[in-house]
């Protein structure tokens, strides 16, 4: 399932994102000491163990090609990191190999940091954490950045997203024990989208008529907890089409005052086979570079550039769209 393998004409991911990121000769001249790398799910596509250890090498090889400190990577689940194999066993046990796979790449310590609420000992009979429970929390540099597990009622047949109350409720309070300041910028990275991509809503023939059916099914709750929360942007993926919106939820609840936008940032896919990509939607990957803090109206608060490599042989990777969002 994957696109980027060795050959002729072919170049691994990781070669394609030196080739983007190298300070030297690469398209991007960043401080790599800035960088963050949000993966937002399905790194794998059956969550199987050796999925996860080809992840493991070639996120190693990556964060060592780039200085990327391991503290830096944010990664979510998707529905493909979930093992239904072992949910038939016993449902609990569905996010074991992704659990595992964190506490290998992060090292302990770390992990522990990372997912203060998982407190699952890696022993075969130990009680395992909630799914809500499977939430990271970052806070380096002026940023907090929160990982989302939208995968809680994800079913082998069904892949739809949900967050759920509980988890908001996490949320919440591992914000308000880390603190932070009003200059900090508030990311939540989750899988699933928000809203529904712009697209055709089709009648086929004897059947009902389709539409997408994956998004997360609580997301307006989400979406204004995430705005009480003081949330700035909102990364996802499982769509493989690449989205941009600003958002705000007006209703009897809103708060007095200026409620600043929600930015929502679909990242698309960045390494799927072309044949598994609809409509011919080329891979990408985002850049989004901050401009300046503490967010304020009117003022330029990100650039974003949406990067993304043709299906052809050879393919170079090109700038498609590039915004600059104010406050």
């Amino acid at each position: 399932m994957h696109r980027f393998h060795a050959g002729d004409y072919e170049k691994t991911l990781n070669e394609h994102l030196e080739a983007e990121f190298n300070i030297s000769r690469g398209y991007f001249v960043l401080d790599h000491s800035r960088f963050f790398l949000v993966i937002s799910g399905d790194l794998t596509y059956q969550g199987t163990e050796g999925e996860f250890q080809l992840v493991y090498e070639f996120l190693t090889k990556l964060c060592n090609t780039l200085d990327i400190p391991r503290d830096r990577v944010i990664l979510i689940p998707g529905n493909h990191d979930v093992h239904w194999p072992s949910a038939t066993i016993d449902k609990r046990r569905r996010f074991d190999n992704y659990l595992g796979f964190l506490e290998h790449f992060y090292g302990g310590d770390i992990f522990r940091r990372l997912y203060p609420l998982v407190h699952w000992d890696f022993h075969v009979n130990s009680p395992r954490p909630a799914p809500e429970d499977i939430v990271c929390i970052h806070h380096l540099d002026g940023f907090t950045i929160v990982g989302m597990n939208s995968c809680v009622y994800e079913t082998e047949q069904h892949h739809f997203g949900f967050v759920g109350g509980r988890q908001l409720d996490h949320i919440e309070t591992l914000l308000d024990h880390i603190g932070g300041t009003s200059i900090d910028l508030r990311v939540a990275v989750l899988h699933h989208h928000l809203h529904p991509f712009p697209e055709p809503v089709r009648k086929l023939e004897n059947q009902e008529i389709w539409m997408d059916l994956s998004t997360i099914r609580d997301a307006g709750l989400v979406e204004r907890r995430l705005e009480r929360l003081g949330f700035d942007l909102v990364l996802h993926g499982h769509k493989h089409k690449p989205q941009l919106r600003e958002t705000l939820v007006h209703d009897q609840s809103l708060t007095k005052g200026k409620t600043p936008r929600l930015l929502v940032c679909g990242a698309g896919s960045t390494g799927v086979n072309g044949s598994e990509l609809e409509h011919a939607i080329p891979n990408g990957y985002e850049v989004i570079e901050v401009l300046g803090l503490p967010r304020s109206l009117g003022v330029d608060l990100l650039n974003v550039e949406w990067r993304e490599i043709g299906l052809y042989p050879g393919a170079q990777w090109t700038t498609s769209r590039r915004w600059v969002l104010g406050g």
